[in-house]
């Protein structure tokens, strides 16, 4: 039977890192078991030395469809941001949401915009929900978005890259807020991204988390 020093360890290799050796399920199971046998989250938290909502960030795997957690056992989705934010829709979505995701009709950060307008709008079905999403963009402006986790260079660093490929005047503005990154680049900006990646024979979500590194 495994120690509880065992399983602390196994916590600090997958929660510190940015690259896990184990699946979210699979923390999630050793945060509960530390949970337990500790007698609540505050001191799991205090011997980790992450807070108790990051904590629950990794547990709210555990509310998401067995589709979605399926995806997380294969590795396919291993992002602690993604699974919260599918988290906060009910099962049937989620299974429709990450779909939207995989076919790069919906991006991963737009969820957090997403979930706002389901709780005003409960009689409408998600997908029509996401349809709103998408028009409401603002047209003249490209948004490119991505985690801040996914972020392995300084920002400053990731401008100047973005200004070499695109051109200073073509990138509007690049920023990040509550974990999340936003890139606003005009639409010429944006088509000479898209002719990058596809000189490298990349999509655009790639090419662009390729700068990120």
């Amino acid at each position: 039977m495994e120690t509880t020093e065992h399983i602390i360890a196994r916590l600090i290799l997958s929660t510190k890192r940015r690259v896990r050796e184990f699946d979210l399920i699979q923390v999630a199971d050793d945060i509960e078991r530390l949970k337990n046998e500790m007698e609540g989250l505050k001191p799991v938290s205090e011997i980790l030395e992450i807070s108790e909502g990051m904590l629950n960030k990794f547990l709210k795997v555990k509310s998401t469809s067995p589709k979605i957690q399926k995806y997380v056992k294969s590795r396919v989705i291993d992002s602690v941001a993604l699974v919260n934010e599918l988290g906060k829709f009910s099962l049937s979505e989620q299974d429709i949401l990450i779909d939207l995701i995989i076919n790069k009709v919906l991006h991963p950060i737009d969820l957090r915009y997403l979930h706002p307008l389901r709780t005003k709008y409960i009689d409408i079905s998600i997908e029509q929900l996401v349809n709103r999403l998408n028009e409401s963009k603002n047209k003249k402006v490209s948004i490119i978005k991505f985690n801040e986790e996914d972020l392995h260079k300084p920002i400053t660093e990731l401008e100047l890259a973005l200004k070499n490929i695109v051109g200073e005047k073509e990138l509007i503005n690049l920023e990040i807020n509550n974990k999340f990154g936003t890139i606003r680049i005009t639409p010429k900006g944006e088509k000479i991204l898209r002719d990058s990646a596809k000189r490298q024979r990349k999509t655009l979500q790639d090419f662009t988390y390729s700068i990120l590194n």
